[in-house]
Order: C-alpha cells, then structure tokens, then sequence
C-alpha cells in the first residue's frame, strides 16, 4: 500500500484513460508528501504528464532529499525541457532532454538509470538523450511529488499540470517495457 498525503489544493481528477485518475497541482502550494524512497544502484521514474502553461520556471514533478546537500529533482525547465538536476556531496549536475515538450496535451516521459550510472530519457516511449556517469544524487530520502527546494534562492517551486500513472522502479527499465506502461 502507498501511503501518501495531499497538500493545500492538491486535486485527484479523471486521468488520460477511464478508470484513471490524474493529480492536479496548481502551482501554488500543491504538492504530494510521500514515504521515503530508496533506490539501489539504478533506477526507473515513469509518468504520464501534461504541463499547462505556467511562469517560465523550473517545474519538478518529484524530488527525493536526503539532506541539504543530497537531493535530485526531475521536472521541466523554462523551456519546456525534461530535466534532471542533483547534488552530492558538494557535486552538482544537470541532464536536460533536447526535445521541446509541448504543453496541454499528454506525454509520457521516463528517466532511467542503470548499473553503470547511464542516465536515460525517454519520451512517448522513444530515447531522447543517454548520458554515461552523471548520476551523483543520493540513493534515500524524503520524496515529494509536485515540489522540490531551490537551494540557492531557499524557496520551493511547484508542479503546474497533471501527473497521472506516476512509477518508480529499482531498475532500469528497457524500451519495451517503458513501452507496455505506455499502453504500446
């Protein structure tokens, strides 16, 4: 059983599919406390998003934090641009995907990581960008859905959209089985 815990104006709305439901976060305050979450050496985060239009800031669809100094986020920059950012004791870096993401339709995006530290995109089940030894954040932590905490301006930034068939696996998953999460 998941056991999380919606806050401020956090909605549950019918998702992409019948049957599905979708969480919409307003850029606000919304967000989704979770359980901690512990990945191993490599890792799948898979999701259904639809972004709407917002203030051209970063938009982080989950972040996991350790600490003050350990934490990664994935979201979406300014320029609509899957992103993952993470800090390690002291190292900082930042994968961004090349394609542009367009807003208010849905899209189905995937970030794996696997034993060898390659960090991967997809997005609608086809590889964006590979990257080999990048992976520097932590492996445990304090998981939030729709929020993560700018360190540098210490304030937090917000999820505008909908999140919808969120799944975090402790491998990494190969293109034919992000594909049968897609509904391929």
């Amino acid at each position: 059983m998941f056991l999380y815990s919606p806050q401020y104006s956090t909605v549950f709305l019918e998702g992409r599919l019948d049957g599905h439901k979708a969480v919409y976060l307003d850029q606000t305050k919304a967000y989704i406390k979770a359980p901690p979450i512990s990945f191993g050496m490599a890792f799948t985060i898979t999701c259904w998003v639809k972004l709407l239009y917002s203030a051209p800031i970063f938009r982080p669809i989950l972040s996991v934090e350790t600490n003050s100094t350990d934490k990664f986020s994935i979201g979406f920059n300014a320029d609509n641009q899957l992103l993952l950012d993470s800090w390690s004791q002291g190292d900082y870096n930042i994968t961004k995907s090349y394609a542009l993401l367009p807003a208010n339709e849905w899209i189905h995006v995937t970030v794996t990581c696997n034993q060898d530290r390659v960090l991967s995109f997809f997005v609608n089940g086809m590889k964006d960008i590979s990257v080999a030894d990048v992976w520097q954040g932590p492996r445990s932590g304090a998981f939030e859905i729709g929020r993560y905490k700018n360190i540098s301006e210490d304030k937090h930034r917000y999820f505008h959209g909908f999140l919808s068939d969120l799944f975090v696996f402790s491998r990494a998953l190969n293109a034919d089985e992000i594909g049968r999460l897609m509904g391929k």
